[in-house]
């Protein structure tokens, strides 16, 4: 008959339970960030082609995606500031983002098409418009509220003047180079 030590056995166990609680949590996260990205990954696969010859898998990105996404971008920005101030929301837009809706500065905490500063605004945002981070990686949503942000930017909000102020690229000015463009 063979003698089991209990305390062993008993150690034994609580180190698998905590290793599957850990599988588990990172099981979630990834979950979570799948979810969160999802409909981002729709829209870029939608895009690619795969082929498979001789046991390779080959991926081809379409040109059009590229297109598609600043055409529909670029029109969302004309339609949301109108021809008048449709030049200096795309130029700001091309200096803080190079026109990119996922575009992400981790160190800034800046998210989206118009870098949106989640440090300043996060709270302000989820209160008005009950967005998150993952939402202003959408460009309509994201060009939403740089309009807001931009309206309130004179100080008066919903009179349509606005302001550029709160970004950092007006006042170093380097959207001038992309006003022509």
């Amino acid at each position: 008959m063979k003698y089991y030590n209990n305390r062993t056995n008993r150690g034994r166990f609580q180190s698998q339970t905590a290793l599957k609680i850990r599988v588990f949590m990172v099981l979630l996260v990834l979950f979570g960030l799948y979810v969160l990205f999802s409909e981002a990954i729709k829209q870029v696969t939608s895009y690619i082609s795969f082929t498979h010859s001789n046991g390779i898998v080959q991926a081809k990105v379409s040109s059009t995606a590229i297109v598609d996404s600043k055409d529909r971008i670029e029109s969302a920005i004309y339609e949301t500031w109108g021809r008048d101030k449709y030049s200096q929301a795309r130029a700001i837009a091309k200096c803080e983002s190079g026109l990119r809706e996922s575009a992400i500065n981790w160190a800034t905490h800046d998210v989206g098409l118009f870098q949106i500063n989640m440090s300043t605004w996060e709270a302000k945002i989820k209160e008005k418009f009950d967005m998150s981070v993952s939402d202003l990686l959408r460009a309509d949503n994201n060009i939403m509220v740089a309009y807001w942000i931009w309206d309130r930017g004179n100080k008066v909000e919903g009179d349509g003047a606005g302001s550029w102020g709160p970004w950092v690229v007006w006042g170093s000015k380097c959207f001038l180079s992309e006003l022509d463009k």
